[in-house]
């Protein structure tokens, strides 16, 4: 007796986002266990079925199934789909300083929380020091949230003082 075909029934995978987890299923006609893997791109199959992944990117899932001595190998069945970043908020801070000779940066909060952040002043990465307005940028540096603002620092002129002594009656 002759070995049976079998075939693979996969679910495709739509776009994701990066902060994602997916559950994956896929059958074979011969009722034999169906493996699932991560051929290539940014992603990690956990537990057999459980998707997760670690960036944006192109993912290629691959799913097959070996045979036994009954059944032949089944023809392996990929998808291909994309994972896009997560959206992040970005809210600027210290956005009014004061000269004192020092750069004044900027900070800022994000949401989700603890995202790193990256700043441009008037299109420069320095902070800069002078008075003035400069157009603030503020950039999610994250391999899974993508997200900016940008707004107006203002560094306002020093308050000054003139120290001078009185000067007694002169001769």
């Amino acid at each position: 007796v002759a070995k049976a075909d079998q075939t693979i029934t996969f679910p495709a995978v739509n776009t994701q986002v990066a902060t994602a987890t997916v559950a994956l299923a896929a059958t074979a006609s011969s009722g034999l266990p169906v493996e699932i893997a991560v051929f290539s791109g940014p992603a990690v199959v956990s537990g057999g079925t459980n998707l997760a992944f670690t960036g944006a990117g192109e993912v290629r899932l691959v799913a097959s199934q070996a045979g036994d001595a009954n059944w032949n190998p089944a023809p392996d069945v990929t998808h291909i789909f994309s994972v896009t970043k997560a959206t992040a908020s970005v809210m600027l801070e210290g956005l009014a300083q004061t000269y004192d000779g020092t750069p004044k940066s900027v900070t800022a909060t994000t949401v989700p929380a603890g995202l790193a952040v990256d700043f441009t002043y008037d299109g420069l990465a320095s902070a800069p020091t002078a008075a003035g307005s400069y157009a603030v940028t503020g950039t999610v540096h994250d391999l899974n949230h993508a997200g900016s603002t940008n707004s107006t620092l203002f560094v306002a002129k020093a308050d000054q003082t003139i120290t001078f002594p009185a000067v007694n009656t002169q001769v």
